[in-house]
């Protein structure tokens, strides 16, 4: 497949938000998730966004056939998408929790990565981007209420994926 240049994250709106009742104490929340059905295969991405004070916030999105990896990093793509959506200041504090070490690793860890550059470049990007913005990993299926419906709603874009084909 071909590779694409970086995109460049987008500019902040203009009077971009800090919503109300968010602090580093209270930080808007989002948990990623990616799915696969066969490494490759049919593969999904998944999102839950918590912004205090507003209705949460769900996706998923089928990827086609591709890798769980690929889904893990387009999850966390997702809900930076939203931030950009919603208008969220690049500095408001945001805690993205993923339960893949593989796309912490990449994204924050400096970890070197062969496959997927033209994606993980653009998270990366839009991740400097947002200097509130910060990784954390969670153990999967855990019993981690936000990390499990993540899971639901990449196993979702999977399905999808495998009644596209």
């Amino acid at each position: 497949a071909p590779v694409s240049a970086p995109v460049s994250a987008p500019a902040p709106a203009a009077g971009s938000v800090v919503p109300a009742g968010v602090s580093r104490e209270s930080p808007i929340r989002a948990w990623t998730d990616g799915a696969c059905s066969g490494n490759p295969g049919p593969a999904g991405a998944g999102m839950l966004i918590e912004i205090p004070g507003q209705p949460r916030i769900e996706r998923a999105r089928a990827l086609g056939h591709s890798t769980n990896n690929v889904g893990e990093l387009t999850g966390i793509l997702m809900a930076l998408e939203v931030l950009e959506e919603q208008g969220i200041a690049p500095a408001v504090p945001v805690v993205v929790y993923t339960d893949s070490q593989y796309a912490r690793g990449v994204l924050s860890l400096g970890w070197k990565a062969s496959a997927n550059p033209a994606l993980i470049a653009d998270i990366r990007v839009r991740l400097r981007a947002r200097p509130g913005v910060t990784l954390e990993w969670v153990r999967g299926h855990a019993n981690n209420a936000g990390n499990e419906r993540a899971d639901v709603l990449a196993r979702r874009g999977a399905e999808e994926s495998a009644r596209r084909r």
